[in-house]
């Protein structure tokens, strides 16, 4: 099936809109974990959001563009209201953002999804893909890191378009083993990938933390153009579906900002993940608990009323 995309002009350079395919899939939902908005620059431009937790819009339109369902998850959620989420969706996003990955609500949250998503794979009961954006692909780093140690170090990758040096099996993994020659042409000699993270795990640490290595496999890396400093870019688990890139493949797309490559390349290229994702999770004829619309409109679900949207950033209102 291919993609079909628009060209509309942003600031003197091409940006492709790509269009949903015609064909529509049952209806898989993705939910998109939200985080606390309690310092940083956004809160000079949108203080009211001050403490309550938020989402990029561009997650769910990233989730949308390839034709799922996208259930945006309360950091605030009850054990057993995640209980009821974890089995009324079909996999989840960890998004970028700030927040603590060792204290904070979304990874405790994570955590829950985290765990059941491993048990059930262990014992074939359901198959749940996670995959984690930025924050959510350091998650994972710090949850199964050695224990009393920091993996991640920091580079203050911020405001870089970078390509991928792929390791020699890439194509091994579940992740790139479909990836067209175009695509990867693109994240190869393109810089095609949008880098804005404090931290970073070094390659050179990545057998240093062998409780990481014995996990996960490393399928890309890229080079920060400050520091020289190689650091992992894209993972993948060796048991488990969960995965993992250090950039924000939902920004191309569905995000104007001025350094994002919003080429056609770029483009279809930060697509390949999210229809990676769905179809992940459209891997077994997993009936949901709850159906979509009524975890939609139950909103006692997840202790929020109505959800607001602010320009580029969803926000519940407790």
């Amino acid at each position: 099936m291919k993609t079909r995309c628009k060209k509309l002009r942003v600031e003197n350079e091409e940006k492709v809109e790509v269009e949903k395919p015609h064909e529509v899939q049952r209806d898989i939902v993705i939910g998109v974990l939200s985080q606390c908005v309690s310092k940083g620059g956004i809160l000079k431009k949108y203080p009211e959001i001050n403490g309550k937790p938020y989402i990029a819009t561009s997650y769910q339109q990233f989730v949308e563009s390839a034709n799922a369902k996208v259930l945006l998850i309360n950091f605030n959620v009850t054990e057993e209201k995640a209980v009821n989420i974890y089995e009324s969706i079909h996999g989840l996003i960890l998004p970028g953002g700030a927040a603590s990955l060792k204290c904070s609500n979304y990874s405790k949250v994570a955590t829950l999804f985290q765990q059941w998503s491993k048990r059930d794979s262990i014992e074939k009961k359901r198959y749940f893909p996670i995959f984690g954006i930025c924050l959510g692909f350091q998650y994972f780093l710090r949850h199964y890191e050695n224990e009393g140690s920091n993996c991640l170090s920091e580079t203050c990758t911020r405001d870089y378009n970078l390509n991928l040096n792929f390791t020699n099996d890439y194509r091994n993994s579940k992740m790139f083993k479909d990836l067209s020659s175009e695509i990867y042409e693109t994240f190869t000699k393109k810089e095609a990938t949008f880098n804005y993270h404090r931290f970073s795990m070094e390659a050179s640490y990545w057998k240093d933390h062998s409780n990481i290595s014995e996990v996960f496999r490393i399928l890309a890396t890229s080079v920060d153009p400050k520091t020289g400093v190689e650091f992992i870019a894209a993972y993948e688990a060796k048991d488990y579906p969960f995965y993992g890139v250090q950039w924000h493949p939902e920004k191309n797309a569905h995000e104007e900002h001025e350094v994002v490559s919003h080429t056609e390349e770029s483009i279809l290229a930060s697509k390949h993940f999210i229809d990676f994702l769905v179809q992940e999770a459209s891997k077994e004829e997993y009936k949901p608990r709850v159906n979509f619309t009524e975890l939609t409109e139950e909103t006692k679900l997840f202790d929020t009323h109505d959800v607001m949207i602010i320009k580029t950033i969803h926000v519940f209102e407790t």
